[in-house]
C-alpha cells in the first residue's frame, strides 16, 4: 500500500443488498482513492459483496454480534437477551482489526454494528458511527437507551443521514448531518427512458401517474396509498402505480391490530377488484429497474410510518419527480423542502389534499424543476463524500 494513503475500514451489519449498503456504495464510488484506501467488512457472506467488489474494494467477512433497534426485538424476549451479547467487547474482533486490517479510521455503517465500536473503543483508532434509521419504532425503549449510550461512549464522530436520525444524539459533541446520495449515471439513464417506461406501463402522454415505490407493507404505508387511489380514481386521466416487493405467502397486517388471513399479493388483488381499480392501478411487484419506474411517475407518494423519509424521496427528487411524503418523527428533516420540492404531510388525509392541490394548480412542473436542482446540490455523491473525507482527515490529524 502507498504510505500516503489512509486505510478506512467500513463495517456493514450484514451482507444484504439493503438501503444502507446501497447508500455506502454511492459514497465510496466518489471516494478519492489517491488519498484513501477503503476495505469493507461484512458480518455475513451475502450478496452485498458484489456491490463493493465492482468498485475494486476488497471485501472480508468477519462475523460479530449485532444489536437491532429498527424495530428490534421486544423487551424480555429471547431475541433481546440474545443480542445483548453485542454490548460486550469481542477481543477476537479487536485483534482481527488491529493486527490484520490495521486501519487509520473505523467507519461503522449502521447502528446495528455497534459491537465493532464497543470492541475497538480503546484501540486508539478513530471511530465514525453512521446513524441510519431512527429509534422512533424501536420495540423496547431500553434497547434505544443501551444503543445510544454505547455509541456515545465509543464514537469520535457521528454522521446522521437526516435530521430524524439525530434522535438519541441531540447533544453529542461531534456530529454531522450528511444526506444519502444517488448514482448520477443511473439517474440520467432512468430519466432518459421516462417516455419509454410510460409506454411499457400503458400510461398515455396526458395521463398523470401517481406512484408508490417500496416494500408493500403496512409500515411502508402501502394501504394508505391504496386508500388514496380509491379516493382519486374518479379522475379518468389519473393512473396509479404500486411498485415494490409483494409477498405471496403468509397473512397481511393492515394496522390497528387487524390481520387478514391472505397473503399481501392476494389482499392487493382483492382490493383492486372490490374497488374497481383494474383499469387504473398498475401493480409490478419487485423490479430491479425501480429508478425507471419512479422516473415514469409525476408524483411519488411516500406514506412511510417508520418515522423517517427513506431513500425514495431522494431518488425521486433527483429524477425531477414531485414528492408527497409523510413527515419524519422529528418533523425537522430537510430531505424534502416542504412546498418547494414536494410536500410533507402528517397523514393520509393531508396527502390527499396536497395531491388534489397539485392536480388543480398544475404546479407539478415547478416542483419538478426545484426538486431536481435541490437534489444536484444535496444528494451529490462527490460533494457529500468530500464532507466525509474532511471528517476523516480531521480525526486522523487530531
Amino acid at each position: 500500500m502507498d504510505s500516503a494513503k489512509y486505510k478506512i475500514a467500513y463495517f456493514q451489519q450484514d451482507g444484504l443488498v439493503t438501503g444502507s449498503a446501497i447508500s455506502l456504495r454511492h459514497f465510496l464510488s466518489a471516494m478519492n482513492r489517491e488519498v484513501f484506501e477503503p476495505i469493507l467488512v461484512l458480518a455475513k457472506e451475502l450478496p452485498a459483496r458484489k456491490l463493493f467488489e465492482s468498485l475494486n474494494i476488497p471485501v472480508l467477512v468477519y462475523e460479530y454480534n449485532t444489536f437491532w433497534t429498527f424495530p428490534g426485538p421486544r423487551c424480555f424476549s429471547r431475541g433481546m437477551f440474545k443480542q445483548l451479547k453485542a454490548l460486550m467487547a469481542n477481543q477476537k474482533l479487536e485483534h482481527f482489526v488491529i493486527n490484520h486490517i490495521k486501519p487509520d479510521i473505523i467507519h461503522i455503517n449502521d447502528k446495528a454494528a455497534l459491537n465493532v465500536g464497543i470492541s475497538l473503543k480503546n484501540s486508539g483508532i478513530p471511530i465514525i458511527q453512521h446513524s441510519r434509521s431512527s429509534y422512533f419504532i424501536t420495540s423496547c425503549k431500553w434497547a434505544k437507551y443501551l444503543s445510544a449510550k454505547s455509541i456515545k461512549r465509543f464514537a469520535n464522530h457521528i454522521i446522521c443521514i437526516s435530521e430524524d436520525e439525530e434522535d438519541g444524539f441531540d447533544t453529542f459533541h461531534s456530529k454531522s448531518t450528511i444526506y444519502n446520495t444517488v448514482d448520477c449515471e443511473l439517474i440520467k439513464k432512468a430519466k432518459d427512458k421516462r417516455e419509454q417506461t410510460r409506454e411499457q406501463l400503458l400510461v398515455k402522454k396526458d395521463d398523470c401517474l401517481i406512484g408508490f415505490a417500496a416494500h408493500v407493507t403496512e409500515k411502508k404505508g402501502a394501504w394508505d396509498f391504496l386508500e388514496i387511489c380509491t379516493q382519486l380514481k374518479y379522475n379518468a386521466q389519473l393512473k396509479f402505480l404500486l411498485a415494490g416487493k409483494l409477498e405471496e405467502t403468509g397473512n397481511t397486517y393492515i394496522g390497528n391490530g387487524i390481520m387478514i388471513p391472505m397473503s399481501p399479493k392476494a389482499y392487493v388483488e382483492s382490493f383492486i377488484k372490490e374497488n374497481n381499480l383494474e383499469d387504473q392501478l398498475i401493480v409490478t411487484g419487485f423490479r430491479e429497474d425501480i429508478l425507471e419506474l419512479i422516473a415514469a411517475m409525476d408524483v411519488l407518494v411516500v406514506p412511510n410510518k417508520n418515522g423517517v423519509l427513506g431513500r425514495q424521496p431522494i431518488e425521486a427528487q433527483a429524477l425531477g419527480v414531485a414528492v408527497v411524503a409523510q413527515k419524519g418523527h422529528t418533523q425537522k428533516s430537510n430531505i424534502v423542502k416542504d412546498g418547494i420540492t414536494g410536500y410533507l404531510v402528517k397523514n393520509t388525509e393531508e396527502a390527499m389534499k396536497k395531491i388534489k392541490q397539485l392536480l388543480q394548480n398544475k404546479d407539478l412542473k415547478k416542483l419538478s424543476i426545484a426538486a431536481e436542482d435541490y437534489a444536484k446540490n444535496k444528494f451529490n455523491p462527490i460533494t457529500n463524500m468530500k464532507e466525509i473525507e474532511q471528517i476523516y482527515m480531521k480525526l486522523i490529524k487530531h
